[in-house]
């Protein structure tokens, strides 16, 4: 953190940052945690916000601006990201306790090969398939 802030930076004023550093890990773990026994969404709702920052959360006012790409894919990448977690932990889960301490625990599966629930567009997918999104409506191209 000193080399952040610079030499010069008070002590009081690292230990502030490191303290709010331990926080945010700490909670971030016990958020974590609650999402790995509890539903779908209180994972995603844990993903969403230490793993992307909350961003595209709703405005206050109720115009709605135009969203960028990545925010139309936020929630197909959720639920990747969700399913990865869910399928990496039920294969952890099966693997004996002496592997895992031997450091046995085989290859982890990737992000990329969770596929998007049917009928859900996928940004990745579509751009692929020759399908383009104007103004968060799904618009097939012309072939």
């Amino acid at each position: 953190m000193r080399a952040v802030l610079g030499p010069k930076v008070p002590e009081r004023i690292v230990k502030g940052y490191m303290n709010e550093m331990r926080d945010q890990w700490r909670g971030g773990g016990v958020a974590f945690d609650l999402g790995i026994i509890d539903t779908d969404a209180t994972l995603a709702g844990m993903i969403w916000r230490n793993l992307f920052a909350s961003r595209g959360s709703p405005a206050q006012t109720h115009t709605v601006p135009l969203a960028s790409a990545d925010d139309i894919n936020l929630p197909c990448t959720l639920y990747k990201l969700v399913m990865h977690v869910r399928r990496e932990v039920k294969r952890l889960e099966e693997i004996e306790d002496e592997d895992v301490r031997l450091g046995k625990i085989g290859e982890w599966g990737t992000v990329s090969s969770v596929r998007a629930p049917e009928g859900v567009l996928d940004l990745e997918t579509g751009q692929t398939m020759g399908q383009a999104v104007r103004i968060g409506k799904q618009v097939a191209a012309s072939g």
